[in-house]
């Protein structure tokens, strides 16, 4: 079937940071259908330096640390429609997805993820007009894609009818918490090239013009000068003009900070001033991009007459509950927590990502030094003993609940390295753990307790408990109305 590209922009302007980071789009309904599984949204990423507020260059996914890519900037996202309201909703989503990335991407798929323009590694999707002559900035622009499928269960539909539903609006809401997760996002942007540079006045400089092609220096490139290799009186600046002299075959650089220092060492981007806690993001805009299927008036019409005959748009979708621990878990600590399970709940997921602590990854899963665990489903125990992670029952109950979910586990490698293990338990400092439990499906409410057991070492770094519980749902297209069940 034929389709057309499409693509809208959002109601609001940018940029967006961390104090504006709220964001809509409409998906209009006169697209009449359209493949939401390759639709998208479209991010024009730059990284800057906090503290002074100067553009650091665009964003690529290489810029995000390790296993995270432009998803992770997203905390909370919903779908709504005219006719049906709320079709989603959901919280915490850079968290959910960096857990199940974990189990499911391999080398093979975050491979196939680069070429495609999706990976943590890509440089695809990244466009760069670099000026290398005369004052006009170099044009940068970055088209990071996060793919509706990772963002919405219904985001996997193949064919999605617009149509019906009519007028949906994508709302996004951008991770703004600057001090305990934002830096964690990101790696440095450094060059290590270190070339001479002749001063010409306060705010100009020569070079070789052999160097300035072997250093791929442009218009609008941000730069750091300094007087010696430790970059004594560094000045952090921008080029805005570049000019060459054909006579004495040297290239002058005009910048835009002035400094009475005799520099003569030069960096393409700072290594040392701008660490990780002093980067921040600037969405320039936001776009979806939507693939519409081309069909005539008569085809549309046989086709939506089908769809009320009691089609069902199948789906899978997650709440969360999220409890704030107001106390770290002593030595051999018991605790307990009861959980409502909404009807249609398939598999709940429990993990503690750590987001106030420098050395970890602000979105894993973790529980420190967690001796054992059980599940207890409507005052049933599920398990016949304790768990204890990363031992047989444990890999057991986390194969049952990827299998429940429909989720290709191609990556078990929990224990990341070889790091000193804590007590008790022999986990890795920097290992990932989420507490599984596949459900019985039931159209009823049930409920769902967890009793976990620390270890011989406390539990301070803990802070926070998300369950994530995976719904199926339906948007049922038959009858006198459209409803979400």
């Amino acid at each position: 079937m034929t389709t057309k590209l499409l693509k809208f922009q959002s109601e609001q302007a940018g940029p967006f940071d961390v104090s504006n980071n709220k964001v809509d789009i409409v998906l209009p309904s006169y697209i009449g259908y359209s493949d939401l599984s390759q639709s998208c949204i479209i991010l024009n990423l730059k990284l800057k330096n906090k503290p002074t507020g100067n553009d650091l260059g665009i964003a690529i996914d290489q810029s995000f640390n390790d296993k995270l890519d432009a998803t992770c900037l997203i905390k909370h996202c919903s779908l709504t429609s005219d006719t049906l309201g709320t079709i989603e909703d959901l919280q915490c989503v850079n968290v959910f997805n960096s857990n199940m990335n974990y189990y499911t991407m391999d080398f093979e798929d975050e491979k196939s993820a680069h070429t495609m323009g999706y990976g943590s590694q890509n440089e695809i999707g990244t466009f760069i007009r670099k000026n290398k002559s005369g004052s006009n900035n170099s044009t940068q622009e970055t088209y990071l894609q996060i793919q509706l499928s990772k963002l919405f269960g219904i985001g996997r539909t193949k064919q999605f009818p617009n149509g019906l539903i009519g007028n949906c609006k994508i709302h996004l809401e951008f991770e703004d918490d600057v001090a305990n997760i934002v830096p964690k996002l990101f790696k440095k942007r450094i060059d290590p090239t270190i070339y001479n540079i002749t001063k010409v006045s306060n705010t100009s400089f020569t070079l070789p013009t052999r160097l300035q092609q072997a250093f791929n220096l442009y218009v609008g490139q941000s730069i750091l000068m300094g007087d010696d290799d430790a970059f004594t009186n560094q000045v952090d600046s921008i080029i805005d003009s570049i000019s060459f002299d054909s006579s004495t075959n040297l290239t002058t650089f005009t910048h835009t900070t002035p400094n009475t220092h005799p520099y003569i060492r030069l960096k393409a981007y700072d290594d040392s001033a701008i660490t990780n806690a002093n980067l921040t993001y600037e969405i320039q805009d936001v776009k979806l991009k939507v693939y519409q299927y081309l069909l005539s008036s008569k085809q549309q019409e046989s086709l939506n007459s089908k769809m009320k005959k009691g089609i069902n748009l199948g789906f899978s979708t997650y709440s969360l509950e999220r409890v704030n621990l107001n106390d770290a878990l002593g030595v051999s600590q018991t605790y307990d927590r009861q959980f409502d399970i909404e009807p249609n709940c398939y598999n709940v997921m429990a993990l503690s990502p750590i987001q106030n602590t420098a050395s970890y990854n602000p979105f894993w899963g973790r529980q420190d030094n967690l001796a054992k665990y059980r599940w207890r489903l409507n005052g049933i125990d599920t398990t016949d003993r304790d768990i204890s992670p990363y031992k047989s029952l444990y890999n057991d109950r986390l194969m049952a609940t990827l299998s429940s979910g429909q989720y290709k586990a191609k990556n078990l490698n929990l224990k990341r390295n070889d790091s000193t293990p804590v007590a008790d338990v022999n986990i890795p400092k920097d290992s990932l753990l989420i507490i599984p439990q596949p459900i019985p499906l039931s159209n009823n409410n049930q409920v769902l307790q967890i009793r976990t057991v620390q270890g011989a070492t406390a539990s301070t770094a803990n802070k926070t408990f998300h369950l994530f519980k995976q719904v199926q749902k339906a948007i049922k297209l038959g009858g006198q109305s459209m409803v979400v069940a």
